[in-house]
Formats: C-alpha cells, sequence, structure tokens
C-alpha cells in the first residue's frame, strides 16, 4: 500500500532555490571560491553580529546568506579542510527587524527546519531563543548547524563577496510518472507503510521502476523535510534512503556508486551524541530520522521491531 499525497507548501516559496549551472565566479582576495561561491571565513577577529557585519561590509561583502544550502555544505568542508571547526560563525541571518521572520541581508527569506537548524539537547529544532536572540550563528557545539543567538556575543564571521553574489533560478518543472511526484527538482515517491528491510525497500523501489532517494543536494534535503512535515501521516516515519557502506566500512555511497557528503548540513546527532554515521559495522544502512529532524542516521539494515520504516523512492 503507498500514500499519493499533495505537495505542501511548508515554507515560503522565495526560501526556496534551485540551482543551475553558472561560470566559477571571479573571486578577489581575501576571498575564494568555495562552493561557486566567494567567502571569505575568518576564523582570527571576533565581535558581535553588527561589528563583523561591518567588517564584511569593510572588505566589499555581506555577512554569508545561505539561501543556497549548498553553500554551507562547500563551507563546512572547507572548514575541515583548514582547520577551522573550533569557533561558532555569525552569517547573515536575522529576525531583528520582525520577530520571527527571518531573513537573510539581501531580504530573501531564510528557510525553516532542516537543512539548515540545528537543535540543542531538548532536541526542539532552532530558532527557540525568542526576542533576545536575533542573530543566525552556525554553532560549535551542534556541528555548525544554524542557531539564533544574542547578537552582541563575540564570535567569528563568514562574508561573501558581493558582487560575486549568485543568481538563482528555479529549474523548469518535469513530468513525472505515477506514483512519482515533483519534489524539488526530482521525481520522488514517498511510502510511509514499508517493511522493515532496507534491502526489501530497494527492491521495491527497482520493482517501481525507480532506485533508493539520491538525497545530495543540501536544498533537495529542504524540500523533502518540507514535504514529510507538511503532509499529515509522513512525520512520524523512519525513511530509508539510498545510501550505505555496506560493501566498505565507512565508505558511504548512494547507488550509482557516487559518494555521500559528509557532516553537515546532512547528517544528525548519533545517539552518542556525536553526529553520525556513528553505528560501526553494525550500522550500515541510512534512513531519515523524524525524531532528529529528518537528518540522515544509519542503523541496522535489517530495521528493528520498535520502528516503522518506510521508503522514498526515486525515479
Amino acid at each position: 500500500m503507498a500514500a499519493v499525497l499533495p505537495v505542501s507548501q511548508a515554507t515560503p516559496p522565495s526560501s526556496r532555490v534551485q540551482n543551475v549551472p553558472r561560470n566559477p565566479p571571479a573571486c578577489t582576495l581575501p576571498y575564494h571560491n568555495i562552493g561557486g561561491h566567494c567567502l571569505l571565513i575568518d576564523d582570527l577577529l571576533l565581535g558581535s553580529w553588527e561589528r563583523m557585519s561591518t567588517f564584511c561590509v569593510d572588505f566589499g561583502g555581506t555577512l554569508a546568506n545561505l539561501y543556497d544550502a549548498n553553500v554551507l555544505t562547500a563551507a563546512i568542508a572547507y572548514m575541515d579542510e583548514h582547520g577551522l571547526r573550533d569557533r561558532c560563525f555569525w552569517v547573515g541571518a536575522s529576525d531583528a527587524a520582525e520577530e520571527g521572520v527571518w531573513r537573510w541581508t539581501d531580504g530573501n527569506l531564510v528557510r525553516r527546519g532542516t537543512p539548515l537548524w540545528g537543535d540543542l539537547a531538548d532536541e526542539v529544532q532552532q530558532p527557540t531563543g525568542g526576542t533576545a536572540e536575533n542573530c543566525g550563528l552556525l554553532l560549535f557545539g551542534d556541528h555548525h548547524f544554524l542557531h539564533d543567538a544574542d547578537c552582541s556575543e563575540e564570535h567569528a564571521v563568514i562574508c561573501e563577496q558581493v558582487e560575486a553574489q549568485a543568481v538563482h533560478y528555479k529549474s523548469p518543472k518535469i513530468d513525472c510518472p505515477l506514483p512519482y511526484q515533483y519534489i524539488g527538482g526530482r521525481c520522488l515517491f514517498v511510502n510511509p507503510f514499508g517493511t522493515k528491510s532496507w534491502g526489501d525497500m530497494n527492491a521495491y523501489c527497482q520493482n517501481m521502476g525507480g532506485h533508493m532517494a539520491k538525497l545530495d543536494d543540501a536544498n533537495l534535503l529542504g524540500y523533502v523535510f518540507d514535504y514529510l512535515t507538511g503532509n499529515e501521516g509522513l512525520g512520524d516515519v523512519f525513511y530509508w534512503i539510498g545510501a550505505t557502506d555496506a560493501a566498505t566500512e565507512g565508505e558511504w555511497l548512494w547507488h550509482d556508486g557516487t559518494r555521500v557528503t559528509m557532516g553537515t548540513p546532512f547528517w544528525g546527532d548519533a545517539p552518542s551524541g556525536n553526529q553520525a554515521p556513528d553505528g560501526g559495522e553494525d550500522h550500515d544502512c541510512a534512513f531519515l530520522k523524524p525524531t532528529d529532524h529528518f537528518f540522515f542516521n544509519d542503523y541496522l539494515c535489517e530495521g528493528d521491531n520498535t520502528h516503522s520504516f518506510g521508503v522514498i523512492c526515486e525515479y
């Protein structure tokens, strides 16, 4: 049995993007091409959100706008490579002008929920600080997911060069064969009524003419989050996706052999408190975890008798 549901509009369209290939930006020092965007990630100077905003302006930029969530993916990879993961970083999100309405410095709405926003020990997804916390911060203590913070706190900064900021386009909508639906630029089919085995659901997707979903784009993960949380009956199910390290421990691959991006903004918290995957040789299959805002986690491929495992197929 499978559910075919209408696509929810849980997030304002202006906060969603689809990217198209474009020429590499012409970055000028001290900016660097990071994921197709000219960014300056500075961990030496610390200051308030307003002070660091002025710092960025002085260098011909603004606080970084992450409306393309793949910018966060690229920034995390750069920070890992250059040893910059030990500080918090201000970015260009704020709701100081209107409480609860988060916008980037260019006025675009900030996507709420996954994949940008993290959580604390209470497992409530940010932002949660109310009027006391009006500025966006990549939090060191939560794998550099986005949090709201007191704007007067002193932290490092990520700037984006103004002249090189990307123009984003929505890709043409494609026709998807039933029961697949157009979600975030892909043809996906969400079945919350699956069996427990990753292998069984892999075969199920193949029998449906597709494969288990390849969620290799951070914006796509955001669209899937919107869909699952915006449609009744889908928000409390564990969903198998097509990532596995069954062939070689620690080498996570999609169905087509391409590597799975590790870390933020795809993988959530493991039970150990570390960032997933953290299950070792026993946990070789990836799923979207509803109790962790549908971020990736790893688990036993045969599932268990406690959780209901559905699947997301892709055509």
